[in-house]
């Protein structure tokens, strides 16, 4: 009898146990779709006693216009241009660290997941500047497939929004 009960447990909880999590390889592109009219200007930020227009946050574009991931089991890979070279970085996903050069900046980040969200927690060391700043992108699949990713840490970034791009 108890063995019955054990094993009805083990079924019953078993999707509850282990969930997929979502897979974000392919090219994304920023989505527009929701740009403001020209007529209607951004919204103010204060910033001490200031207040700045930024973009609303879901056209930010926190990895620029358009990227390419790359996504095992064991990683991410991140590839998008900026200037004129190409910017590859690659984060482990078992929440070890990930340390990358991004121009004149060091990072170590540490990416893990919380149920359907990646999130990925960066240091960045900006080399002959003395600073340390710490950015957090987290990333996930909204209903209709397209990429989300909300990044804090950083002023005037906030929500991007990607779309899937057929070969």
């Amino acid at each position: 009898m108890l063995a019955t009960v054990f094993v009805t447990l083990v079924v019953i909880s078993s999707p509850m146990l282990w969930q997929p999590h979502p897979d974000f390889s392919g090219k994304w592109a920023l989505s527009l779709s929701d740009e403001p009219k020209p007529s209607e200007p951004p919204p103010a930020v204060p910033t001490g006693s200031e207040k700045v227009r930024i973009r609303p946050p879901h056209l930010t574009g926190t990895l620029g216009t358009d990227f390419a991931i790359r996504q095992s089991d064991q990683s991410l890979e991140i590839v998008r241009r900026v200037g004129g070279s190409i910017e590859t970085v690659t984060y482990k996903l078992d929440g070890s660290e990930s340390r990358n050069s991004e121009g004149p900046v060091q990072t170590s980040s540490t990416a893990k997941w919380d149920g359907d969200h990646l999130v990925i927690t960066t240091r960045l060391a900006i080399v002959d500047a003395n600073s340390v700043d710490v950015l957090t992108r987290v990333f996930w699949l909204n209903p209709d497939g397209a990429l989300v990713i909300e990044t804090t840490g950083v002023p005037g970034l906030g929500r991007s929004l990607y779309n899937r791009q057929r070969n």
